[in-house]
């Protein structure tokens, strides 16, 4: 995984979160890996999330999250950007 996809998804874990939510760091690990690939980098270093990587992210941030920090609307309702 390429430092800029691991910090581009890890910032986007985060912000979707919000600043005070600690996210699991075991998933957030887990997570960060698996959506890496959902994210190209070109030559250039600039990042350009694939087709799903917007849903699994809120996905996988509500999972990560501690239970009383996740939106009553469930993930894809619950997160904007």
């Amino acid at each position: 995984m390429s430092t800029k996809a691991e910090a581009y998804v890890n910032s986007f874990l985060q912000s979707l979160a919000g600043e005070g939510v600690e996210l699991s760091e075991q998933l957030k690990g887990v997570f960060a890996r698996i959506l890496a690939r959902q994210v190209d980098v070109d030559e250039d270093g600039q990042v350009t999330p694939k087709a799903a990587f917007e849903t699994l992210g809120k996905v996988f941030t509500f999972v990560a999250s501690p239970a009383g920090s996740r939106p009553a609307e469930g993930p894809i309702a619950g997160y904007s950007e």
